[in-house]
């Protein structure tokens, strides 16, 4: 097994065990949709689920997976880039509130993100590069949340996803979502 694939597992199992650490413990379990935007006119959108399982009243420990659909212009040279990325990160998140009900937090996870079926076209012509890439990245955010009903909440969210060596891959997602608390 190579070290991405090994890293990607880990990550997966992770997030999966924060999952079940949600439901069992006080938590809550949502989906989430957004925007993408960042340096070399990167744009796109993506979606995904997440959880956190609170370990203290202000503390949440936290998982995600979100696919995204990156596109990318560079003007200097003309060239657009295009690929599909796939999120994984777990960490911590801090609420500035806890326990009213509009909730602001800040965030920091980390994991991996996997870039596949990235396309290339250029004024010499168009080229596929198939082979996925999977690389360490690393996340701080933040955002408000707000409860709907005794189970059921919305929030805003905003997030800088950055693989670590990368250079300009960096992008921010703004995006909206809803969640269910577990055992509240």
């Amino acid at each position: 097994m190579t070290m991405n694939k090994l890293l990607l597992a880990l990550v997966l199992g992770a997030f999966l065990c924060t999952s079940g650490f949600a439901q069992s413990w006080k938590g809550e379990l949502g989906g989430i949709a957004g925007v993408n935007f960042g340096n070399n006119s990167v744009t796109g959108g993506g979606f995904g689920v997440d959880a956190a399982g609170r370990i203290y009243r202000e503390i949440a420990v936290t998982g995600r997976y979100v696919y995204n659909r990156r596109e990318q212009q560079d003007c200097l040279f003309c060239t657009s880039i295009s690929s599909n990325v796939h999120e994984a990160l777990g960490g911590l998140r801090v609420s500035l509130t806890p326990g009213s009900a509009i909730r602001p937090y800040v965030s920091f996870a980390a994991g991996a993100t996997r870039f596949t079926n990235t396309r290339i076209a250029s004024g010499a012509g168009t080229s596929n590069i198939n082979g996925p890439g999977t690389h360490l990245a690393w996340s701080p955010g933040g955002g408000v949340s707000r409860d709907i009903t005794d189970r059921l909440g919305v929030k805003l969210d905003v997030q800088y996803v950055k693989p670590v060596n990368l250079p300009g891959a960096g992008y921010v997602r703004a995006g909206v979502g809803f969640f269910m608390h577990f055992k509240r």
